[in-house]
């Protein structure tokens, strides 16, 4: 049923129709807006469902690659199999799997937003983090309801950040701290340098 549905509405989208304007909807629009051009092309011809379903399977392997990638992070290849497996076991996953529907796009986009949010920890490049960021953006685009996991995310980072920002205070005041006493050493040493020559100057 959710297949017929986006199909409809990106056959509608693809003669002009605006998305809660001159047709209801209830998802967010970016399936129907990618998709328009292909759904006016076989808009009339039944193969149309297998070329979505033949796309929308393989966004469900390239998510699955892109698990196996971040599994890799801190597993071995063994790791990352058995995450795949993990995935595979859930059975709205596998149901979903080929089906032309939203879920599926929006599940690959935040997968690699995931990827690279982890490529940027590990290697502090700014390009990884953009991508990160466009692939939460472009999930949402996808579907609302990946908004928790984002609100989860977004905690995540900011207290990562947070933190970043206690450590870098805490350190700043250990190395001010070291600083002072070497200052303070160094006048401990002056002065006792001072008296010892006082001292040798009274004893000549």
């Amino acid at each position: 049923v959710d297949e017929f549905e986006h199909l409809h509405a990106a056959w509608l989208v693809s003669i002009g129709e605006i998305p809660y304007v001159d047709f209801f909807e209830h998802h967010n629009p970016l399936l129907w807006y990618l998709f328009a051009p292909i759904v006016n092309l076989f808009y009339n011809n039944v193969m149309i469902f297998y070329i979505m379903r033949l796309i929308s399977l393989f966004t469900s392997l390239l998510t699955l690659f892109y698990i196996y990638k971040i599994t890799l992070f801190w597993g071995n290849k063994e790791s990352g199999w058995f995450a795949i497996a993990l995935t595979l076991g859930n059975i709205i996953t596998l149901y979903n799997f080929y089906q032309f529907r939203p879920d599926n796009f929006m599940n690959l986009c935040f997968i690699i937003g995931i990827y690279y949010l982890f490529c940027h920890l590990k290697e502090k490049r700014n390009s990884d983090l953009i991508y990160s960021f466009l692939g939460f953006t472009f999930s949402f685009l996808f579907l609302q309801k990946i908004a928790l996991l984002l609100i989860v995310v977004e905690g995540i980072l900011l207290w990562l950040l947070i933190t970043k920002k206690i450590l870098e205070e805490n350190k700043a005041i250990e190395e001010k701290q070291v600083a002072e006493q070497k200052v303070l050493t160094a006048k401990q040493e002056l002065e006792k340098e001072k008296i010892e020559a006082e001292k040798k100057v009274v004893k000549a």
